[in-house]
């Protein structure tokens, strides 16, 4: 008799891309593609996409490139809408591996500080259902504000969310807030961190050329099993790509 799988094994990480500039300033979306491939995720969340935003990044749309070039299907949450004539739209986006389905997507734009929303860019969160083996699980994807008093708005939002999921989950971004900071202590009261501690000098994830900052995250619900977590610096973006090896159980 054949014993039942314990779960599914899959890659998972998370990547500021920058809108595709490198360290040098330079816009190369190529840079992205090859750190991706080497990395070789089942599914990605990325932050800080253009979709035909800006000359910043020639008009493209990153993530159709990202996704025709990488073999992966897509959703995308557009955060900010294009100043310009266009449909445009700048924000975050999760590629999944072709052989997991999507089952469900969804995009919420997160709250902000009312008196000063002009003032902050606004944040959303894009929530993921896939198909995973006989199991399904969420990947949350983020990118919070800068605002100390914004991050708390927005992370009792995302919270709202991790308590009304009963799918295994992994929630990735980039918090813009430090591992002892409130927003990630009240994560931790839900999710499991599974990366490098705050004091271990290979934990920063900001900038690449002295990542003395971590910002950037990957949490999990305590049911699925965590193994070999790893940081990719590269000069393709300023922020270090996040990647962790999970098993979803069944």
């Amino acid at each position: 008799m054949t014993e039942p799988s314990a779960g599914t094994e899959l890659t998972v990480a998370s990547w500021n891309i920058h809108a595709g500039r490198g360290l040098d300033g330079a816009y190369d979306l190529s840079r992205i593609i090859d750190v991706i491939e080497a990395c070789d995720p089942d599914v990605i969340g990325l932050q800080e996409v253009d979709r035909q935003f800006r000359a910043r990044s020639s008009f493209d749309d990153q993530i159709e490139i990202l996704a025709e070039e990488l073999g992966m299907n897509y959703r995308f949450g557009g955060n900010i809408q294009s100043d310009e004539d266009s449909d445009g739209a700048y924000g975050i986006a999760t590629l999944v591996d072709e052989s997991w389905p999507i089952v469900e997507s969804t995009h919420s734009l997160l709250p902000t500080v009312p008196d000063r929303a002009s003032e902050l860019e606004q944040r959303g969160l894009l929530t993921t259902r896939c198909a995973i083996g006989d199991s399904t699980f969420v990947l949350l994807n983020t990118h919070l504000g800068l605002d100390a008093e914004e991050r708390n708005r927005q992370i009792e939002s995302v919270l709202e969310v991790i308590r009304e999921t009963s799918d295994p989950l992994v929630l990735v971004g980039d918090m813009n807030a430090r591992p002892e900071s409130e927003p990630i202590r009240r994560l931790k009261e839900q999710l499991v961190d599974i990366q490098p501690s705050a004091d271990d000098p290979m934990g920063g994830t900001h900038p690449t050329d002295d990542p003395e900052k971590r910002i950037d995250y990957l949490l999990v619900s305590p049911a699925i099993a965590a193994g070999t977590t790893k940081l990719v610096a590269s000069t393709a973006s300023d922020h270090a790509l996040i990647a962790a090896e999970l098993t979803i159980p069944n």
